[in-house]
């Protein structure tokens, strides 16, 4: 054997500050909570606070007309998937778009 390979520790304690997110929606059925619905599922937020139970989640490029809506306050419950790079969820958003 030429190389030999640490594997990391894949327990993980929940999503931490820096790690990139997809939330669960949780909204109403009202017009402007079905477009937020569709963001969320669609983007990718990163976490930039944890207090306690719940992380704060920002996402970038929102559009105007959902700015006064969102919600970014997270429990660890509504948080989907995570992950510390990005292209990691980019590769999971594509592949539900796609249906594959």
């Amino acid at each position: 054997m030429k190389h030999l390979r640490k594997y990391e520790n894949v327990k993980s304690k929940g999503p931490s500050v820096g790690d990139f997110v997809i939330c669960k929606s949780h909204t109403n059925s009202s017009y402007i909570g079905r477009k937020i619905d569709i963001f969320i599922k669609t983007n990718i937020g990163e976490i930039i606070a944890k207090n306690w139970d719940e992380f704060e989640v920002k996402f970038d490029n929102v559009p105007e007309l959902l700015n006064d809506y969102m919600i970014d306050h997270y429990r660890k419950n509504e948080i989907e998937h995570y992950s510390k790079n990005k292209e990691d969820l980019e590769v999971y958003i594509d592949a539900n778009k796609y249906n594959l």
